[in-house]
Parts: C-alpha cells; sequence; structure tokens
C-alpha cells in the first residue's frame, strides 16, 4: 500500500491507500466465483510516545467487487455481481 505523512511533529496526520485483487476462497464447487477490485483510502492521526512507537488511528472507505455465476442444468444461469461498500477505522501501535 500507499503511505505518507501530511506534517511532521509529535501528532502527525498521514493517508494511506492499499488497492489489489480480491480473491474468493471459500465456494460451492458448483459455484464460478471471482475476486475482483479492492480499494482502501484512509486519513488518520499518529502520536509518537517516545523510542520509536507510536500510536494511530484512520478511518477510511473499503470498497471490494465480486462475482458469482451458477449454471444450471437448462439454458438458464444466474450471475450475481457483488459490490461492497464498507467503513474502516482502524487503531494500531507501530515500533
Amino acid at each position: 500500500g500507499l503511505r505518507g505523512d501530511l506534517g511532521k511533529g509529535r501528532v502527525s496526520p498521514f493517508y494511506a491507500l492499499d488497492a489489489g485483487y480480491g480473491l474468493w476462497l471459500n465456494r460451492p464447487a458448483d459455484v464460478n466465483a471471482k475476486g475482483g477490485l479492492h480499494l482502501n483510502p484512509a486519513l488518520g492521526f499518529r502520536i509518537a510516545t517516545g523510542n520509536g512507537t507510536a500510536l494511530s488511528w484512520s478511518i477510511g472507505y473499503k470498497f471490494q467487487r465480486a462475482s458469482t455465476l451458477l449454471e444450471g442444468t437448462n439454458e438458464y444461469s444466474v450471475r450475481q455481481d457483488y459490490r461492497y461498500n464498507r467503513l474502516v477505522l482502524k487503531m494500531g501501535i507501530s515500533f
């Protein structure tokens, strides 16, 4: 992912961007499932606590695409397209 600081000092805002392709791993054998585009931009702030450690908090948006195709025994098949939109809250410690 892409990360960067937006300021200097003990309390520092930052940005983050994760992007890639999400896989669909847990699926029934008779379903053709595909993953899709994954995006996760976020903004947050980091507080230095000393000795090279810091606490961080961020808020972001997570977007994920996926699709399934279930082919029937006759000429009909069912295709479902999924778009997941989520709010992401994170907190962490870095050292």
